[in-house]
């Protein structure tokens, strides 16, 4: 029940005299406060003359092992690099063996750092990550198809093979381009996956109703890789040609009142059907006197007929023109009329 100082002995605390003031410290950290409840008042006393002393070195050893415990749960990640294990003990004169694992997700130059940290030792050891991510590699059996010339209205189909020529799966997607002509193109499939050394054959087909040049390129987005693949198709869009065997119709001296007619050919020069039509531009008076006998459609060649139903009025010479359905008037000639 004395007022002596408390000392460590022999792997224990003991009274006794001439405790230094790291003893004291160390029994603070040490003991809990109930320790001295049953001794006197003076050690009461001094036991909270040490707590107000040294609850500073308390709190900071207490934040210390805080930041310890939030280090510990701060280790090494990333999205491509994984370490095993992260963390462990190292004994004198022994080595460790450490796995590092890279998967890459993008073909590019991977370098990222890494820190090694020791108890004991003030600056972190760095160790540098670095690889080379490998993309897919697929390519088109052929980058550019000039297509010729191809027919308004008329469906073209061609097909292009996309082989994988790595190890790595393909995705791939078709971007399409907004151009009047890009709307004009179907691909199937125009996307999926394919596997190490697989091809696929896809279908190209064009159907378009716009008539002149195209330069059209296709994009595909593959999964994985920096660079689209490109495709591209050439060509121009033509009307229906057709020909007239003549040129004039000469009727030469008609009696009015009676019906002439005369016959000439129209061929079809293109290979694909065309829808034409036939028309005389003239006057109201000029129209009962002249008709024609017209055809929809045709394939190869028609015979048109021109009927003359000359009445009181002097000779004339009128024009008679074919109308082009599909290239609205264009890719050839008409008859005249006389």
């Amino acid at each position: 029940g004395g007022g002596g100082e408390w000392r460590r002995g022999e792997g224990e605390w003991e009274r006794g005299g001439g405790v230094s003031e790291t003893g004291k410290e160390e029994l603070m950290l040490a003991m809990p406060m109930s320790a001295g409840s049953g001794s006197g008042s003076g050690s009461v006393l001094e036991n909270q003359q040490w707590t107000r002393r040294e609850a500073p070195h308390a709190r900071a050893h207490t934040e210390a092992r805080l930041r310890e415990a939030a280090l510990d749960r701060v280790f090494f990640q990333h999205p491509n690099f994984s370490v095993s294990p992260v963390e462990g003990t190292l004994w004198p004169h022994t080595a460790v063996e450490v796995a590092v694992t890279f998967a890459p997700d993008h073909a590019k130059e991977y370098d990222d750092p890494a820190w090694i940290e020791i108890d004991g030792a003030s600056n972190r050891i760095p160790v540098f990550f670095r690889g080379r991510g490998l993309g897919p590699s697929a390519i088109f059996s052929f980058d550019v198809l000039d297509v010729g010339d191809t027919y308004v209205h008329t469906l073209h189909q061609y097909e292009v093979e996309l082989q994988n020529r790595g190890k790595v799966d393909v995705e791939f997607r078709l971007l399409l381009p907004e151009t009047p002509f890009g709307s004009k193109f179907s691909f199937s499939p125009d996307s999926g996956r394919l596997s190490g050394g697989q091809i696929q054959g896809i279908k190209v087909k064009l159907l378009s109703n716009l008539l002149g040049v195209f330069d059209e390129t296709f994009q595909w987005q593959v999964k994985g890789s920096s660079e689209p693949l490109v495709l591209q198709f050439r060509g121009r869009v033509c009307p229906p040609s057709f020909a007239v065997d003549v040129r004039d119709l000469d009727f030469g001296i008609v009696s009015y009142g009676f019906r002439y007619t005369k016959e000439f050919t129209l061929i079809n020069t293109s290979e694909i059907p065309m829808k034409y039509a036939w028309s005389v531009p003239a006057d109201e008076a000029a129209a009962e006197r002249m008709a024609m006998m017209t055809t929809t459609a045709m394939t190869s060649t028609s015979a048109s007929s021109l009927l003359l139903l000359p009445l009181a009025s002097p000779g004339s010479s009128k024009l008679a023109a074919v109308d082009n359905y599909h290239s609205n008037g264009g890719g050839g000639g008409g008859g005249g009329g006389g």
